[in-house]
């Protein structure tokens, strides 16, 4: 798919790098440019440094070094895009931003992913995903316990908007014959994963807490082995269906009823207690309400491996669909 494009990967860690496994897997030439001391990934985690590097060329190159530099730019001379993951104006200070490099190639498409949005008070400040998190008003606006999250949602949502900004500056340049470049931050990127959260009423159901666990429709509930199933079912015809299976009395009218809903969360809360949570997976497994097993990382890994029927699950995992 991407077999003629050649992009150049001058970032760490998670994000651009994640975009550049995302080329490299539908054919780009990605060369991945790396201090000589190498990304600090490695050390942090060698099993995902190798993951997202594996299809792409390394090249250790010290850019502060004018000769070395020299070898960086003769790189550049003739690449699609250039996947930036410095600070605004760290490179300008070698002569490799965008204006010095498009001098060079004009044809270059330059995507920058910062920490924070340029012209900002914080543009020039360093963050991780916590950081972002925590500006975005998700974790203070949650009913969960304040601590980090298990997974690097703003590295993702930056990753993902890079790859869409780089298939629409190819778009771009393509109808123009011209390159150009293009500022993203992690911090902006990790706000477009959670639009209904901002504009949600301030007396609507979703501010209420339908989506948050206040309603007993969409919850998570201990179960006999202290395992857990995961409740789904918004839709009127699910709850309705859930009690019924489940043989519990209950008021229509008041299904929904902010009111009612410490009295529900308690019928359900004791009545998933009575048994384990295998045996409420297979209770429901013939049943379309949107009620699912609340699973540990190996057991996903399992699932995903009952279901592709072969023991390497990597590119399932790394990427949404295949190049068919």
């Amino acid at each position: 798919m991407f077999e003629k494009l050649k992009i150049v990967e001058l970032a760490m860690y998670l994000p651009l790098p994640y975009t550049g496994a995302f080329f490299a897997n539908f054919g780009a030439h990605v060369i991945k440019i790396e201090h000589p001391e190498g990304d600090p990934l490695k050390k942090l985690d060698l099993k995902i440094y190798q993951t997202l590097n594996k299809k792409k060329q390394v090249k250790y190159i010290d850019i502060k070094d004018d000769k070395n530099k020299a070898l960086l730019i003769d790189i550049l001379k003739d690449a699609d895009i250039l996947l930036n993951g410095f600070k605004p104006n760290f490179l300008k200070r070698y002569n490799l931003d965008y204006e010095a490099i498009n001098n060079i190639n004009p044809s270059l498409i330059y995507i920058s992913l910062y920490a924070y949005e340029k012209n900002t008070p914080l543009e020039n400040i360093a963050g991780h995903d916590l950081n972002f998190v925590s500006l975005s008003g998700i974790i203070g606006s949650s009913k969960i316990a304040l601590k980090p999250f298990n997974f690097q949602m703003a590295d993702m949502a930056g990753a993902l908007w890079s790859i869409i900004g780089s298939l629409y500056m190819l778009e771009k340049r393509r109808k123009t014959g011209k390159g150009g470049k293009l500022d993203l931050s992690l911090f902006r990127s990790s706000l477009t994963f959670f639009p209904f959260f901002y504009f949600s009423e301030e007396k609507g159901e979703i501010q209420n807490g339908i989506l948050y666990g206040d309603y007993a429709c969409y919850g998570i509930y201990k179960c006999k082995d202290s395992k857990y199933i995961a409740v789904g079912s918004l839709e009127p015809k699910f709850f309705k269906k859930l009690f019924k299976l489940l043989k519990i009395n209950f008021d229509e009218d008041k299904l929904y009823s902010k009111r009612e809903q410490r009295y529900l969360k308690n019928l359900l809360k004791e009545k998933f207690a009575t048994q384990t949570r295998d045996y409420w997976t297979d209770f429901f497994k013939n049943e379309d309400i949107c009620i699912t097993p609340v699973l540990e990382k190996n057991e996903t890994l399992n699932l995903l491996k009952h279901w592709l029927k072969e023991e390497n699950i990597e590119n399932f995992l790394l990427f949404p669909f295949e190049d068919n």
